[in-house]
Parts: structure tokens; sequence; C-alpha cells
């Protein structure tokens, strides 16, 4: 799952109508691991609590787009897409 920090926040876009959007709304709490892809035992786990908002303007959609060398992420929306970010707010961290 691609994901967007800040430096302070881990943000993942989504729209309202998948899956994880309705999982999250459900039960906030969630866990994020990411891998190094040099060392692939070595790894950080994130457990936390997700705060939803709107992103009207996509601003974390592009982030994250643009992190992975597109554009803008206009081509992973269906037209009248409804665009929201899941903060995590970490609980725990766990590095391995």
């Amino acid at each position: 799952m691609w994901f967007w920090f800040d430096g302070e926040r881990i943000m993942v876009s989504t729209t309202a109508e998948r899956q994880k959007h309705r999982n999250v709304k459900r039960s906030p709490d969630v866990a994020l691991t990411i891998v190094d892809p040099n060392q692939p035992l070595r790894y950080l786990e994130i457990r936390g609590r997700v705060e939803l908002a709107d992103d009207p303007e996509f601003a974390i959609r592009d982030a994250v787009a643009r992190k992975h060398g597109f554009p803008d992420g206009g081509a992973f929306d269906e037209p009248g897409s409804h665009r929201v970010t899941m903060t995590i707010i970490p609980t725990r961290v766990i590095e391995h």
C-alpha cells in the first residue's frame, strides 16, 4: 500500500468507496509494516489509530502519486470519486 510521510504523520489516500475505508470507519485500529527492500528481515511495524479527513483537493493522493513517479493521481480514480485521507496516529512502533 502506498503512503505519504510528511516527517511527522503517515497518510494513506483512498476513496470512500473502497473496502479499506469501510473497514477503518468500522474499526480505526490499524497496523502498517514497512519492509526494508535491501534487508527483507528488517522492518518497521507501526500500530495506531486512523483519523479520517476528506481530501477534496487531492493533495495527499497527488503527493503519493508523485512519490511513485506519476504526475498526479488522477488516473487512479473513477470519475466522481470521493477521496479521503487516513492519517495514522501511532500508538506503538516496533523496529526489527
